[in-house]
């Protein structure tokens, strides 16, 4: 069983959370999101202090500007429910240590993922732009665009038909390639400016903390109601990161590798400090 008594740097991060969420929310102009998020290297936007501060950023809007709450929840009640324990086992000054380093490898196997998914997309864009086709159009489209996105924006649609309409076999029309390469060079570096936010991926460096330090432990899952020992847990959800990452589904807006990198970086820090004694 999980004792849920806050402990006291598991309430200065939520604390944190919440603060850095409200001001997101209701003072816009401070634009927190350009200099706290986590973007890829090759975006202007990025700032190495991102690889820390975006564990403290959550994200507050939605597409159509409505306030969203269930990130911040979700992995408030992860700290919650799991942070204390992993407190009191490696002491305050341990824990914001591993938790902070847990971001940060979170951070770093996720533009490391999305630096090598990059690549492969301007690999297709340029055999694209070398022999274009119906097929090339549509592997890329399939990797940069959800069908749903399509077929829900009515400009969006029209403008995927009316190409593909026209990348005809037996007559490639010029004009219509090169708006295609426009239209899919923008959703490449859409994905390269994609930022990056949350504190998933140190809430899966405690998952994995709890598999190393408490493997026997065992806890009630929501979603099955079904007892569940904590190495089987951080296994588990590592092995479901790590697939759902190699989907690099365009619809998922999650950052899988960001959890499954917590986890490693979590485990590797667990593993060494036991063997140290430490």
């Amino acid at each position: 069983m999980f004792n849920i008594q806050i402990t006291p740097v598991v309430k200065k991060i939520l604390l944190i959370n919440v603060i850095v969420w409200l001001i997101t929310i209701f003072i816009p102009f401070l634009n927190l999101d350009y200099h706290l998020a986590m973007y890829d290297v090759s975006s202007e936007h990025f700032k190495p202090w991102q690889f820390v501060t975006h564990i403290f950023m959550h994200a507050s809007t939605d597409f159509y500007g409505d306030i969203i709450i269930s990130h911040i929840l979700m992995n408030s009640i992860g700290l919650i429910f799991i942070g204390p324990m992993v407190e009191r086992e490696l002491g305050g000054k341990r824990f914001i240590s591993y938790y902070l380093l847990t971001g940060f490898g979170a951070a770093a196997i996720h533009l490391a993922a999305s630096r090598l998914y990059l690549n492969h997309l301007n690999v297709l864009l340029y055999e694209f732009s070398q022999t274009p086709s119906r097929d090339g159009f549509l592997v890329l489209t399939d990797k940069l665009i959800s069908r749903s996105a399509i077929i829900g924006d009515p400009q969006l649609n029209e403008w995927y038909r009316l190409v593909y309409n026209n990348l005809l076999p037996q007559k490639i029309n010029a004009n219509v390639v090169e708006e295609a390469k426009k239209f899919l060079s923008l959703f490449v570096q859409k994905n390269a400016d994609s930022k990056m936010v949350g504190a998933s991926g140190a809430i899966y460096g405690l998952i994995a903390a709890l598999g190393v330090m408490f493997p026997n432990t065992k806890f009630m899952l929501l979603f099955p109601p079904i007892p569940i020992k904590a190495k089987w847990l951080a296994l588990f959800l590592g092995g479901y990161a790590f697939y759902q990452g190699i989907q690099f589904n365009p619809a998922d807006n999650v950052g899988h590798f960001a959890h499954l990198g917590g986890a490693v970086i979590g485990a590797i820090l667990i593993f060494q400090w036991k063997r140290k004694g430490q």
